[in-house]
């Protein structure tokens, strides 16, 4: 009898422990810890113009001026990215950065007056904070920072009727901002996946061009602010 009650007292002991488990549920995760991975993802721009002016004479006054014109692009984006996670009770403090190629291209044809104007973003790279809140195992975030980006412009005017096309160029690497958010969830212990979205300002470029002449013009001035909205996946390993 003895050895049967002791045998029941332990099976109430184990019965205890594991019923103590089963409703604390599993451990919690932990997003502290450095990470590195790859991104990939879509982009929407926006170029808005300024007023666009023509010389004949560069040193003279404007010949013409041009209403300000805004168009929109689109292109695919990626890259990698790496950063860290400090974790303190409910809350996850992090910096991450990151630097993608891109193809963000849109263009815009003036229907009254001959020319194209092209604009494309070649690549981007964030440096940024994020502060986040887990959500069981996953983690909603904040993200902000600055935004450095590689715009490419193109002008292309048509004279004689389309028969003479002149082409200018100019490469502008420009400083900005960015801000957005994100959702990351686990894949076991070291892998996450993240989806996030970024607003980024990449400010104001000017332009000054100039053209044979004759049959173009000896300068054109203009100016853009370039705006870009993206939407990324990423997977990343936490070591």
């Amino acid at each position: 009898m003895k050895l049967r009650g002791i045998a029941m007292a332990a099976a109430l002991v184990a019965l205890d422990a594991t019923s103590q488990a089963a409703f604390a549920g599993p451990a919690a995760y932990s997003w502290t810890g450095g990470y590195f991975g790859g991104q990939l993802g879509y982009g929407w721009s926006s170029v808005a113009t300024g007023e666009t002016n023509v010389y004949n004479d560069p040193s003279g006054s404007p010949d013409g001026t041009l209403d300000p014109f805004s168009y929109s692009g689109t292109g695919i984006i990626g890259g990698g990215e790496v950063g860290y996670n400090w974790q303190s009770g409910p809350m996850v403090l992090g910096v991450v950065g990151d630097f993608s190629g891109a193809n963000i291209q849109g263009s815009y044809t003036d229907p009254d007056n001959a020319f194209t104007a092209e604009s494309t973003i070649n690549w981007l790279t964030t440096a940024r904070l994020n502060v986040g809140v887990p959500l069981g195992s996953m983690l909603l975030y904040g993200t902000g920072g600055v935004a450095i980006g590689a715009i490419s412009s193109s002008l292309h005017d048509y004279y004689d009727g389309g028969d003479t096309v002149i082409t200018n160029n100019a490469y502008n690497t420009k400083v900005g901002w960015t801000l957005g958010a994100g959702i990351a969830a686990p894949l076991g212990s070291h892998w996450f996946v993240k989806t996030e979205y970024l607003y980024v300002d990449l400010g104001t470029q000017n332009f000054n061009f100039s053209e044979p002449d004759p049959p173009g013009w000896a300068l054109i001035t203009s100016s853009s602010h370039t705006t870009a909205n993206i939407l990324r996946a990423s997977l990343d390993y936490r070591f």
